[in-house]
């Protein structure tokens, strides 16, 4: 049993590590740009989520066709 903890002691650094690593980018843009909380947000949304993904795309094509023909 005492082995069975150290193993799980010694392999959460690493999946620490591994998820700081793979939010590294987000939390660069949510520091740097002003707003940047809501812009990581949906970056992260997007590039996670496909049906999340999906539904912005098509809406942002809806709008930019609406936009197109409102001119």
């Amino acid at each position: 049993m005492k082995l069975l903890d150290f193993h799980r002691s010694l392999a959460f650094p690493d999946r620490l590590v591994g998820r700081a690593r793979a939010l590294g980018p987000y939390l660069a843009i949510e520091l740097l740009l002003p707003g940047g909380s809501v812009v990581a947000l949906l970056f992260w949304l997007l590039s996670a989520h496909s049906p999340i993904r999906s539904r912005w795309i098509s809406c942002i094509s809806t709008i930019s066709t609406a936009l197109k023909h409102s001119s």
